[in-house]
């Protein structure tokens, strides 16, 4: 099947959703689970042919689904997406999934190490962009009465550590602020605004620093070996595996579905008990 950047939309479908980093990783979860629930989406990515290789494998399962290349970071790229999603019906779901360090191979470097314009490109990448995103659709979710935001953050943003670049904790805290200024800001309209909180999710990128971390300590054994004290000792989770990008997708399901119209304001925590937090 052909891919294309628009899709005609089956009687069945009942809303459309925007979801940024879809083509790989936690996105393509999001993607998934939305679509299993009779959604359609559009959703965008940097690199042309692994999001068309995700659309193929959506549309193979049935699932109406349309990539577009897009780059977020920028307010050209926003515009541009937008507009071709719009091409496919208006968007009534939103989900902020792009959002990484600015500079990740420098990451591990300490605190006062990292320059002052990483710190900048993270907040841009992880802040403004969700900001951008929701100028450019919330207004019509208000004026017709529904919509849904979700801005995908990390345990980082609740519960900073040294495992995690500083940069990145404080744009992921500013992002659940965001969500929470949201909701106020839409109040009464039918639009809510949650946040989902991931905690170690094993994409490529997660399994990737699992075998770093293991190399540069040392550790015996072989992948699963390191998977099971990256669990106990690195992340002090209190469950015996590392998340999944579907564990996100259902998180993110379940606060767009029309039965969770009383939940706003939320930070949804998908994290395996990582996060210690006050009851």
């Amino acid at each position: 099947m052909p891919v294309t950047d628009t899709l005609s939309t089956p009687p069945s479908v009942r809303r459309h959703a925007l979801v940024t980093g879809g083509s790989a990783g936690i996105g393509i979860g999001i993607v998934r689970a939305l679509c299993a629930r009779g959604i359609m989406v559009s959703f965008c990515g940097r690199d042309f042919e692994r999001g068309q290789a995700a659309e193929r494998d959506f549309r193979s399962s049935g699932f109406a689904a349309c990539f577009v290349a897009a780059d977020v970071t920028t307010d050209e790229g926003t515009t541009s997406l937008v507009a071709k999603a719009l091409k496919n019906a208006p968007i009534d779901i939103l989900v902020n999934n792009v959002g990484n360090p600015s500079n990740i191979a420098g990451a591990t470097r300490p605190w006062l190490e990292v320059d002052s314009i990483d710190w900048e490109r993270t907040y841009y990448r992880n802040v403004i962009n969700a900001k951008r995103l929701c100028d450019a659709t919330v207004p019509a979710m208000c004026d017709r009465g529904w919509g849904r935001v979700v801005n995908i953050s990390s345990a980082a943003g609740q519960q900073p550590g040294n495992e995690v670049p500083a940069d990145y904790s404080v744009a992921k805290a500013a992002l659940n602020a965001l969500t929470m200024t949201l909701a106020r800001a839409v109040a009464f309209t039918g639009v809510t605004v949650n946040t989902v909180t991931p905690g170690p999710i094993l994409t490529d990128a997660q399994r990737d620093w699992i075998v770093t971390m293991a190399t540069n300590e040392k550790w015996e054994g072989g992948f699963d070996d390191w998977e099971r004290r990256f669990i106990r000792d690195a992340m002090r989770l209190t469950v015996n595996r590392l998340g999944s990008p579907e564990d996100i997708g259902r998180a993110v399901a379940f606060l767009v579905a029309e039965e969770a119209d009383f939940i706003t304001g939320e930070n949804l925590r998908i994290d395996g008990g990582q996060t210690i937090s006050a009851i």
